[in-house]
């Protein structure tokens, strides 16, 4: 009811005549109406749809059909402000959407930068990895020539003490023939001299060839860390790479979303503006037709729409009468016709 109490008084009739009862009897206002219809044709006047109501019954039709239409133009503009708090909630609602869709991708941007300099840094571990495999396949290489040189030294010393056996006699027939040697033992001993060195050497070639072995073994195993390392980081870059597409798959959802409600809201901008400069145009028109000056400006579309409702109504009110004394004109000229004939 206050919605109502606020438009009506902004209905201003400028087109009808001034409200009166008329004081006389229904004989006489039809008198009246019969002598306006024979003036009528008599003098040449403005079409019927352009004037006034001249009666009271007229007048009073008229005011009930625009306290009716008025009452519907108050229905309607409370809910045409109904509609747009809505469409404005909406918007605002798109909006706070939308900073939040630049927030989340500025966050994502900042967790791609972090994943890809691990990335980077995972990698370089991998290339250290790899060159202390280089260097350690190297050092097997080199324990391996060695590993060969002392084998080629022990398959030596074995070719020569077998080689050597068949002299023992030949030995002791050096101690009995020469003084460098007093007796057989001094050769043993020089002997248990060469086996002991020989022995040092087997040794050392043992403890070597064990450190080779465990270096092996602990460069297999390092190989098979790192690999399993590597699988698991490729894991997670298929990963990131997954959810990457699905992000930017969602982003190009949203942003397609967003530009349809932008050419919408264009869209519907430009059949607004086209409604108001139409309503404009009919306004001008209908004061040129009513002789009345154009009391309003271009912007106040409401008060347009009241005026060009207003006459739309008279005319169709004004129609309306026409029709009813064209029959009945058509009628009297039957009833006419029919008396002359008989």
């Amino acid at each position: 009811m206050s919605s109502l109490t606020q438009i009506k008084p902004k209905i201003v009739r400028t087109d009808l005549a001034p409200s009166a009862v008329p004081d006389c009897t229904p004989e006489t206002s039809v008198a009246e109406y019969f002598l306006s219809k024979f003036e009528e044709r008599l003098e040449k006047r403005k079409p019927e749809w352009d004037r006034p109501p001249q009666t009271a019954t007229e007048l009073v039709a008229a005011r009930r059909d625009l306290q009716v239409a008025s009452k519907k133009l108050a229905e309607k503009w409370v809910e045409g402000k109904e509609k747009q708090q809505q469409v404005d909630k909406e918007l605002a609602d798109l909006r706070e959407k939308e900073e939040q869709l630049k927030e989340a991708f500025i966050h994502y941007n900042t967790f791609v930068k972090d994943n890809k300099e691990k990335q980077e840094r995972a990698l370089k571990k991998i290339q250290d990895e790899r060159r202390l495999q280089e260097q350690r396949s190297r050092e097997i290489e080199e324990l391996s020539e060695k590993l060969k040189k002392l084998e080629e030294i022990k398959e030596t010393l074995e070719t020569h003490v077998n080689k050597h056996k068949m002299y023992e006699d030949y030995l002791e027939s050096v101690v009995s023939e020469t003084k460098e040697y007093s007796t057989v033992f001094d050769i043993l001993n020089r002997y248990e001299t060469l086996n002991t060195a020989r022995i040092e050497l087997t040794e050392r070639q043992e403890k070597d060839l064990a450190t080779l072995e465990t270096a092996s073994t602990a460069m297999a195993k390092l190989a098979e860390e790192k690999s399993q390392l590597i699988l698991g980081l490729n894991n997670q870059v298929a990963e990131l790479q997954i959810r990457y597409d699905r992000a930017k798959a969602e982003a190009l959802r949203w942003g397609s979303a967003l530009s349809n409600i932008k050419n919408t809201t264009a869209e519907k901008a430009l059949e607004l503006n086209q409604v108001k400069t139409s309503c404009w145009n009919m306004y001008q028109q209908i004061c040129r037709r009513k002789n009345m000056p154009v009391k309003l400006e271009e912007g106040q579309v409401e008060q347009q729409l009241l005026c060009i409702k207003r006459t739309i109504q008279g005319l169709k009110h004004i129609t309306r009468i026409a029709r009813r004394r064209a029959k009945k004109e058509a009628a009297s000229t039957v009833a006419n016709a029919t008396s002359h004939l008989k």
